[in-house]
């Protein structure tokens, strides 16, 4: 596969919770990570972050870009360590109980991470305490989220700079020289050095708009504070309800508001029944380059799913290797949804949801990370024609004629949108081979057009060789020369009879000025001819 195709199970189990006392310096265990962090021992050894490694007392953890760690504590509590945070495990002792000699002291240089206190804390809360470089943290059985950003040398961002934490159960006392404030959940406080008393602010800071999540299966359990205080164990995605709701678009119009999602950690296995497909453009040797692709849920992919619909995480691996899609920090642009109908009664039948991510979202794809450029497109359904039910189509000798019903805008390699004049699909199913034709214009007079001749198999990425789509290649009336070996179409169908499809498509190619160009984007497409031909 290229990018997204060809997807096979690759689950990465979470670890199970347990309470058993370990060894006194052993704080914790990793529980799960994504990208690279650096383990700094107090002797001054380092040594990379894996999955299930013990984190000890005297530890500083250092994440990398794209990078968000989770650590499952002895006392039961978890810390979930964002990209680019340098944190210290400064003192830790728990024997199995909470009788005084418990105690659990962090430091934050620079970055942000989220902690759901344990035992440690939960009866002797003076034994718990964060510090900064300029502000001491306390906790009153809590979950909380503390954020320090360092001063620049130039002072180019005093304004932001000092230390923050967020409540999002529980209470905190922020203390600095200058005295204390104490917060309440939903609550931030901030205080820009070490002097100055530190206060709640008026309105949430952006970076603030949703709480960093934990896996699948995390939870606090015994430890989890006086407040309920407890992992997303049921729905990593779950949208904070201060932040802003996206309106659904079934105008394929892109929404004008952004929504900042979470830190995401791997998923949960998708469900009988769950399909998707998705494009990106990335640089390859500084050229733009494109990709797209299709899975289903019998290939068993690791997927989030938010309470907007929008798919926020997947994990799988295929032929070429491990494929990881993580939102991160990206401002979500587009939503939408529609029903596939009944191609003769047009009855509403089964619900298609798409969206678009803008920049910072990260893909690792080959097992590496990707220079992503532009936005990421997906599209699913909770009702994916299976691999019987399409037998039977083929061996009935099914035809059927698709055209677009919504989509997302398409971008090329910065994020500049077009406009879908028209996509279809012209299915043959007993003889297995599916007709691809999309128009695509964008500004400049940038025309693409594109038609391409190939296989249910490849349209349905189970090519086995690892190359999967059907190929694209300029069509008539076109000004751009599409690359046909970087451009293609993937999909899946909809429905026990294939009432639909969903499809990503992606093309490379050179602009009418000879320039080199990608264009990427999803569609949902009904059937609008019967079973018995077009």
């Amino acid at each position: 596969m290229k990018y997204l195709a060809n997807c096979i199970l690759a689950l990465a189990c979470v670890a199970g919770t347990s309470y058993a006392v370990a060894a006194e310096t052993v704080a914790g265990h990793i529980q799960f990570i994504t990208g690279e962090a650096t383990i700094i021992a107090a002797n001054g050894s380092s040594r990379p972050a894996s999955k299930g490694a013990p984190v000890d007392a005297g530890d500083r953890i250092r994440t990398g870009p794209a990078t968000i760690m989770q650590i499952k504590m002895t006392d039961g509590g978890l810390l979930s360590v964002r990209a680019n945070s340098d944190m210290k495990i400064d003192q830790y002792h728990f024997n199995g109980k909470a009788d005084g000699s418990e105690k659990e002291q962090l430091s934050l240089a620079t970055g942000t991470f989220r902690s759901i206190t344990g035992l440690i804390g939960k009866v002797n809360k003076q034994n718990y305490k964060i510090t900064t470089p300029v502000a001491t943290i306390g906790i009153r059985g809590t979950d909380h989220e503390p954020f320090h950003i360092p001063p620049n040398a130039d002072n180019s961002n005093q304004d932001e700079a000092g230390t923050y934490d967020r409540v999002n159960s529980g209470q905190t006392i922020l203390t600095s020289n200058g005295g204390s404030v104490l917060l309440n959940p939903n609550q931030v406080g901030y205080v820009p050095d070490s002097n100055t008393p530190p206060a709640r602010l008026p309105q949430m800071p952006g970076f603030f708009s949703q709480p960093i999540n934990f896996g699948s299966g995390s939870s606090a359990g015994a430890g989890g504070g006086d407040s309920g205080d407890s992992g997303d164990s049921t729905l990593l995605s779950q949208i904070d309800p201060s932040s802003t709701i996206l309106p659904t678009d079934t105008t394929q119009q892109a929404g004008l508001t952004q929504v900042v999602t979470s830190t995401l950690i791997s998923g949960s296995t998708a469900p009988v029944g769950w399909g998707g497909a998705g494009s990106y453009s990335q640089l390859v040797n500084s050229l733009p380059d494109s990709g797209s692709g299709s899975i289903s849920y019998e290939r068993s992919p690791l997927v989030t799913i938010g309470s907007n619909n929008q798919l926020l995480y997947l994990k799988t691996t295929d032929n070429s290797g491990l494929f990881e899609f993580n939102a991160n920090n990206a401002p979500l642009l587009q939503t939408g949804s529609i029903q596939v109908k009944d191609p003769t009664t047009l009855t509403p039948l089964y619900t298609v949801y798409w969206g678009r991510w803008g920049s910072g979202f990260s893909v690792v794809d080959n097992g590496v990370l990707q220079q992503s450029v532009g936005d990421f497109h997906y599209i699913w359904t909770s009702q994916v024609t299976t691999s019987s039910q399409l037998q039977t189509l083929i061996a009935n000798q099914m035809t059927g004629y698709y055209t677009n019903i919504g989509h997302t805008l398409p971008t090329d390699q910065n994020g500049t949108t077009g406009t879908l004049n028209s996509m279809s699909l012209n299915v043959d199913f007993g003889a297995q081979t599916v007709q691809a034709n999309i128009s695509v214009s964008m500004p400049n007079n940038a025309n693409w057009v594109a038609t391409g001749n190939g296989s249910l198999t490849q349209f349905l990425d189970t090519n086995t060789s690892g190359s999967g789509g059907v190929p694209l290649s300029t069509g008539s009336g076109g000004n751009v020369t599409i690359q046909q070996t970087s451009s293609s179409v993937h999909g899946q169908f909809v429905g026990p009879n294939a009432e639909g499809a969903i499809a990503s498509y992606n093309m490379t190619g050179n602009l009418a000025t000879g320039a080199p160009a990608s264009i990427t984007g999803v569609v949902a497409l009904d059937k609008t001819c019967g079973g018995g031909g077009c």
